[in-house]
């Protein structure tokens, strides 16, 4: 008969086989949040939040795209606004010049001229601005130059000039006749008297409505007036209009540049007003985009020193479990019985 003297410490072995497994895959799983510093490689890792993590991503990335709406638009605004402030102060000069004049007929006709033809291609190219392909002061008509067409202008604006000193047109008539002028007579595009303001949508349900289109924004006006001014002359043998005549075209050139600076001011308040819109519903998605990353943060991210405590524990753990392991094959009945 034999004895068997070997005891099986197969369960033993198994159980801390799998154990050891189990430690490896918690060790192998905080690797890799360590090397990527995410909780989960997967969606399928978030288990329940799974939804409201793609959610908060699908509407962070929607704000986004909404602020870059508005950081577009608020370029494009404030570059309108300054713009135009270039503008009034170059008609404001023109009409500082004028009632510096001492009138009763006797003007500085060179300096006038001069100086209105100066700023008359000063506005025009201004009122021509082109950012990225887009006009800017042409509204939703932003593929077409406001004022391609200062020739017509000029010629439209000479034929009434030489009615007038010619006597085939009175005062009253030259003046009705050049504040008459339609856009194109004054070299606007044809299209842009259909422009609207350029829209953009900035929320969920919020969509922007802004410009300031060059042939209402006061800039008509001022142009008007320069190329009347530019075109002028003063009175010569033969001619039949008199001084007080001559005052009175004067004081309807200053009456235009005066309403086209009053227009551009109300323009640039409304577009302060949008300003101020567009700027609060920035800082509101910027707050909430602030808020889900947060959030996003915590569901996703992973801690990399409180990783680096939990792997210095599972090291601990493992060296244990190999120790363990060790000692549990070398047991035997035969140790014993020996």
């Amino acid at each position: 008969m034999t004895i068997t003297t070997g005891v099986s410490f197969l369960g033993q072995t198994n159980a801390t086989a799998d154990n050891l497994k189990s430690l490896q895959g918690d060790m192998d799983t905080l690797t890799r949040q360590l090397s990527t510093q995410k909780l989960n490689n997967t969606m399928a890792g978030l288990g329940p939040d799974t939804q409201l993590v793609l959610q908060l991503h699908a509407d962070s990335d929607q704000l986004t795209a909404y602020n870059a709406n508005i950081d577009s638009a608020l370029s494009r605004i404030n570059t309108m606004s300054s713009t135009l402030t270039e503008i009034s102060n170059s008609v404001n000069s023109m009409t500082s010049t004028l009632e510096a004049q001492p009138g009763s007929g006797n003007y500085d006709m060179t300096t006038i001229t001069t100086q209105a033809q100066q700023l008359l291609d000063y506005v025009v190219d201004l009122s021509n601005m082109n950012i990225a392909g887009r006009y800017l002061f042409a509204g939703t008509d932003s593929t077409n130059q406001p004022i391609p067409d200062k020739a017509t202008l000029n010629a439209n604006m000479q034929s009434q000039l030489t009615g007038w000193f010619n006597g085939s047109i009175t005062t009253a008539q030259l003046i009705s006749n050049t504040n008459g002028f339609s856009g194109t007579q004054l070299g606007y595009s044809a299209s842009i008297s259909g422009a609207d303001d350029v829209t953009t949508h900035i929320d969920k349900n919020l969509d922007l409505s802004y410009g300031s289109v060059a042939d209402r924004n006061g800039v008509q006006d001022a142009v008007r007036a320069l190329s009347l001014l530019a075109n002028l002359r003063n009175l010569a043998p033969g001619d039949v209009p008199t001084g007080a005549n001559l005052d009175s075209v004067i004081a309807n050139a200053v009456s235009m540049t005066q309403s086209a600076m009053q227009k551009m001011t109300d323009n640039q308040t409304l577009l302060s007003s949008k300003l101020d819109l567009v700027k609060n519903v920035e800082d509101t998605h910027s707050q909430t985009i602030n808020t889900y990353a947060a959030i996003l943060q915590k569901k996703e991210d992973a801690d990399p020193a409180t990783i680096i405590t939990q792997l210095q524990s599972l090291q601990t753990q493992l060296q244990a479990s190999y120790e363990a392991t060790r000692m549990v094959n070398q047991l035997s009945l035969v140790n014993f019985l020996n």
